[in-house]
């Protein structure tokens, strides 16, 4: 199976919303934007990630494979 290429995302503004943004790690560009499941969860570049905890705007995290 291939690498997953770095992946940076960021908690928009009214966290509650569950709206993140998939941003490009060279360029620092929105490149998708994802909505939370109830429990937490996205899919990005083909893989389920899950965020647990409290989220606070502006929260931002990397994944690399």
């Amino acid at each position: 199976m291939p690498l997953m290429p770095i992946i940076r995302f960021a908690v928009m503004p009214a966290a509650a919303s569950g709206r993140i943004e998939i941003i490009d790690h060279l360029s620092g560009d929105t490149i998708a934007s994802r909505y939370l499941d109830e429990t937490g969860m996205f899919n990005v570049a083909g893989v389920d990630l899950v965020l647990k905890g409290t989220l606070m705007d502006g929260d931002s995290f990397s994944v690399a494979g």
